[in-house]
């Protein structure tokens, strides 16, 4: 548990301050280059990066949300209680599953464009694609928890 209000708190506190310093930069951008003919030539690479990160950093807290990612749930939800909470355990071994591959390519691409770096602001280009591997294996560490709530249930209930 504190390691989850940790993890929110931390992308909620990251993601705020990213998507602030993005819009800041992308006004910056549009004000020098339309107004003074003075365009800011790492604004859009930055403003990219920034994009992308926050992007990652809200699907995560989604995940870490109790609501969680919208779903179709209308045949899930007419079934008894015993039959849904297996379907439960399956999706969420499922994304598990699916997380963890995610996460397997991406630290394995992110590690591979550690040598490449950007065109302007020079900074590696892994920096940008370290966020997926980050957000799969947060996410795969928030499924792994729900999946042993729902086995609980299953075995307190029979």
């Amino acid at each position: 548990m504190l390691f989850e209000k940790i993890v929110v708190r931390a992308l909620r506190t990251l993601s705020f301050l990213m998507f602030v310093v993005m819009i800041v930069v992308v006004f910056a951008q549009v004000l020098l280059r339309y107004f003074f003919g003075m365009p800011l030539a790492w604004s859009d690479e930055l403003s990219r990066l920034l994009l992308v990160w926050v992007s990652f950093m809200g699907v995560t807290l989604v995940h870490y949300s109790d609501v969680g990612h919208p779903a179709v749930t209308f045949l899930v939800d007419k079934l008894p209680n015993a039959p849904r909470e297996i379907v439960d355990a399956v999706l969420n071994v499922l994304l598990i599953v699916g997380f963890a591959a995610i996460f397997k390519a991406s630290l394995e691409y992110t590690v591979t464009n550690h040598r490449f770096v950007s065109a302007v602001l020079h900074y590696p280009n892994s920096v940008k694609y370290a966020v997926v591997p980050l957000s799969m294996a947060l996410m795969v560490i928030k499924s792994l928890e729900r999946t042993i709530v729902d086995f609980k249930k299953l075995m307190k209930n029979g």
